[in-house]
């Protein structure tokens, strides 16, 4: 099986306005290294160039590494190794780390059955009313 590592640093500030004293929690979340997969992991808006999600196996495959590129290729996103998000809530804001860090368990967990079972190897599901 196919190992996945990634190594995200995530950096909390709490930033005052000078002028109206209130706060910003800004989170930056950068992916440092990776075996097995792109540092590009999280997925950008290419019209509007805001962040949008992490990155999925079909990201991966299906959206460049550039704005430039994604709106070369006409496509809607684009990925990149660093997401800055700024919130007015600290109770969001780490809900948001909270969702970075799962979400890219999830993507080190499910990449290896993708990248290892999506190679024409048939596969048969039977659903029924029992589940």
């Amino acid at each position: 099986m196919a190992t996945i590592s990634i190594t995200l640093v995530q950096t909390n500030e709490v930033i005052q306005d000078p002028n109206d004293g209130s706060l910003t929690y800004r989170v930056t979340c950068q992916i440092t290294a990776t075996e097995g997969v792109s540092l590009a992991l999280f997925v950008f808006d290419a019209q509007r160039e805001t962040y949008n999600h992490i990155a999925t196996v079909y990201d991966l495959d299906h959206y460049p590494e550039s704005l430039g590129d994604a709106l070369t290729q006409g496509v809607t996103f684009y990925r990149q190794a660093e997401v800055i998000r700024n919130f007015t809530s600290q109770h969001t804001a780490l809900d948001f780390t909270k969702v970075v860090r799962s979400r890219l368990r999830i993507l080190a967990a499910d990449l290896p059955d993708a990248l290892e079972t999506f190679t024409g190897v048939p596969t048969t599901y039977v659903y029924t009313s029992q589940g």
